[in-house]
């Protein structure tokens, strides 16, 4: 998509679309400075813990502990990868973000399943300028496998409709 479908798609809660509509060869910095209005981001350690899940306890058959499983809000962690890229390319990126920075950039890059490969490979862009020299020669090793078909990196989320935290009804649909 273009840049300016990609704005009005855009509705201002789903910060995931910012990324996941634009195409790999347009830039998402190009992009943030079309926009009128960027969205407010916490800090990189907060969004950080928003990404990281939450474990789930598996229990065996007698009721003893089996195994922990880590469990992800795909769209809520899309939606922290997006503001995560907003507040490296922001102005008030501070020293304790810069600590965060690297961390937070390989537990997306590692996590592909979790993010798709159009916000791993716009979080790339956007980071990548922004790591130390260290960090630049080591990411050079890695290449990023991003799929063939482009253009079908689709969201599984945007099959369900996201839910609401206390009821679990649908968001669009929620009284509470």
């Amino acid at each position: 998509m273009s840049y300016v479908e990609v704005i009005n798609k855009y509705d201002k809660t789903n910060h995931r679309v910012l990324m996941m509509k634009l195409s790999i060869e347009n830039s998402f910095v190009t992009l943030i400075c079309k926009m009128n209005e960027l969205p407010a981001t916490y800090s990189v350690a907060e969004l950080f813990l928003e990404m990281k899940g939450d474990w789930e306890i598996k229990c065996g058959p007698q009721g003893n502990r089996v195994y922990d499983e880590k469990i992800y809000n795909n769209a809520m962690c899309r939606n922290s990868a997006v503001l995560f890229a907003i507040r490296v390319l922001g102005s008030e990126l501070t020293l304790s973000d810069r600590k965060h920075i690297y961390n937070c950039y390989r537990f997306i890059q590692s996590h592909p399943y979790v993010f798709g490969d159009r916000i791993r490979y716009h979080i790339r862009e956007v980071v990548f300028e922004k790591l130390t020299f260290k960090q630049q020669t080591r990411e050079r090793r890695f290449k990023l496998n991003i799929g063939d078909n482009n253009e079908s990196d689709t969201d599984s989320s945007e099959s369900e409709p996201e839910r609401c935290y206390n009821c679990d009804n649908p968001s669009y649909a929620c009284d509470c």
